[in-house]
């Protein structure tokens, strides 16, 4: 009910003037380079590792398919067993063709913050939601993909109007912004969930869109968000899904704790989004799609459960990320025991269907010979983020903190 009011017009200018104070970016770079010890930025650049840049470009411009997952948690896609805890259903004979990276971080713990750093490669966040929010921003990453000659949709389950997308990622690089009312149009039969309609529908429309987009030679670039992993959970459209069991979790999970004692109701829509993934993938694949298309796929961020120890912090924010590849070589030549994150995400696809190489700054190319360790992700108990790696992790908030690997 809340998300469908609408505020009276002192409610409204409230909640405006009360943004414009609070999200105002203030001081100059200079600023935040003292703040980590250099006196001026060549001195940051010289600490950057030098990347070989290696081309990692498809002979050919796929289509690109890139899908963030509501609470997609990596403790939860782990313990996966097909038999006592299916939490992935169709996904795992789909992964079967995927690069599978396990040991993976999100950018940030909530879904606008990750959807914007996935976007912008920034920890700040809400900037569309600010003063900056409709105003072409050219850090935006989707715009290579655009300026490529893709056609650039963004597709979600939620209410279009939600955090003003409808409006504001235009700015960004999106041509076309789809989500619960285009959908549902499509699909009238299609459950409603007070966060929007359920991920198989979502994954149906963008089925819909690649379609489309066959004979057009014009490829597609498609950012999707999903809903239905989120409270309160209920599986949606009646659909039945396998048993789960809370036991298989890891021990540090606190499942008393966690979303009030409703954690098996978590595993089953959980269940029913990967589920819908994997037929997504599995239908490509019969299309025989997957010749032509790189799919991504990881979750926003980790499902909120409640863990017994600070000292997992790699549990904590710990998300899949997935890839499914029309080029073997590439697949069979990555290392998917390095620790990735989600800044590695749009710039492997960028090269690969684009050619076009992200600076030193940016996510790694994963696909690359010779990528530097450690993963880097904005979100962290330090508020500034950390550096993950073999070793361990490090704290990027200038105490240098360090953690050692325990066991699990």
């Amino acid at each position: 009910m809340i998300n469908a009011s609408v505020p009276n017009g002192a409610a409204a200018l409230y909640e405006a003037t009360k943004a414009w104070r609070n999200f105002q970016i203030k001081g100059e770079p200079s600023q935040a380079l003292t703040k980590f010890g250099y006196s001026n930025i060549e001195e940051a650049k010289n600490d950057l590792a030098v990347r070989t840049n290696t081309s990692t470009q498809l002979s050919f411009r796929p289509n690109v398919v890139f899908a963030v997952m509501e609470s997609m948690s990596g403790d939860i896609f782990n313990s996966h067993d097909s038999l006592v805890n299916n939490t992935l259903g169709a996904l795992e004979d789909a992964l079967k063709d995927a690069v599978v990276f396990r040991k993976s971080v999100s950018i940030e713990n909530g879904t606008f913050p990750s959807l914007e750093g996935l976007l912008f490669d920034t920890p700040i966040s809400p900037i569309s939601q600010s003063i900056y929010g409709r105003k072409e921003l050219s850090f935006s990453q989707v715009r290579a993909f655009k300026e490529a000659g893709y056609r650039t949709i963004f597709l979600t389950g939620c209410p279009e109007p939600w955090r003003q997308i409808n409006d504001t990622f235009k700015f960004y690089g999106f041509e076309e912004i789809y989500g619960q009312a285009a959908i549902g149009e499509k699909f009238p039969n299609a459950e409603k969930s007070p966060w929007g309609i359920g991920d198989k529908w979502m994954f149906k429309f963008a089925e819909d869109l690649l379609k489309e987009a066959e004979g057009t030679g014009r490829p597609v670039f498609i950012m999707m968000l999903s809903t239905t992993n989120h409270p309160p959970f209920k599986v949606p459209d009646g659909e039945k899904v396998s048993k789960v069991d809370l036991k298989k979790l890891p021990k540090i999970v606190n499942i008393e704790g966690s979303y009030e004692g409703n954690m098996e109701l978590l595993l089953q829509t959980y269940q029913y989004a990967a589920n819908s993934l994997g037929n997504f993938i599995l239908d490509l694949k019969d299309e025989g799609w997957l010749k032509n298309t790189i799919v991504a796929a990881t979750g926003d961020h980790n499902a909120r459960m409640n863990y017994q120890s600070e000292g997992n912090w790699h549990h904590v924010y710990g998300v899949p990320v997935l890839f499914w590849l029309p080029d073997q070589k590439l697949r069979a030549s990555v290392d998917t025991n390095r620790w990735v994150s989600h800044r590695d995400i749009l710039p492997s696809l960028l090269v690969m269907s684009t050619g076009k190489v992200l600076g030193n700054e940016k996510g790694r190319n994963l696909f690359a010979k010779d990528i530097e360790e450690g993963a880097v992700s904005f979100i962290g108990w330090s508020g500034s983020g950390f550096v993950i790696g073999k070793p361990g992790m490090v704290t990027l908030n200038g105490k240098k903190i360090r953690m050692l690997w325990l066991a699990g």
